[in-house]
């Protein structure tokens, strides 16, 4: 049982973390080099959001209790440790219950696309999924931080190329696996 909970919030978890890395040291100084202006605020390619709707596909609304203490330990350093308002501690909780609430939404509509229930996802379909999870999560996020509607559509376009990246990373994996398994 304990393998049940534990290996996938540390899959989860280093998925998370590596997104948030990868954006910050590889993403963030190319766009600083392209747009300065935008770069102080937001990411246009923010992978975090990829692996929070791809999370919430496989776990449904488990995925909350996967990914808050990797979104949690973002904001730390984001901010730091100390001198933190409690506003900016709060702004990782938007984005852990956009995805799962967007699904659970699908779902309540009558296409339920969780990885194991009904008929199979397709990408298109996980896609609008986590476009309604960033519109969530925007939401929550001007809400939280009383963030400005330019900021907010930024935000929105990066969670969208971050998800369309993870998704062809995800599925050149997939495809990779299958001609490896087949040689």
């Amino acid at each position: 049982m304990i393998h049940a909970v534990v290996l996938p919030l540390l899959v989860v978890s280093a998925s998370y973390l590596g997104a948030f890395l990868l954006t910050e040291h590889l993403v963030m100084p190319v766009q600083r080099l392209i747009l300065p202006d935008v770069s102080a605020w937001a990411s246009l390619v923010f992978l975090p959001h990829g692996v929070r709707v791809l999370t919430a596909w496989l776990f449904g609304w488990w995925s909350i209790l996967l990914l808050a203490p990797s979104a949690l330990f973002t904001v730390f350093l984001l901010y730091g440790f100390s001198d933190i308002s409690i506003w900016q501690g709060l702004s990782f909780v938007p984005g852990v219950l956009a995805a799962a609430t967007a699904f659970a939404l699908a779902a309540w509509v009558g296409r339920d696309l969780r990885f194991g229930v009904g008929k199979p996802a397709q990408w298109r379909e996980v896609l609008a999924v986590g476009l309604l999870a960033s519109l969530f999560n925007s939401a929550g996020t001007m809400l939280v931080r009383g963030e400005k509607p330019m900021v907010t559509l930024v935000c929105l376009l990066g969670d969208i190329i971050g998800l369309v990246a993870c998704l062809a990373l995800l599925m050149q994996a997939f495809r990779w696996a299958r001609l490896w398994k087949g040689a």
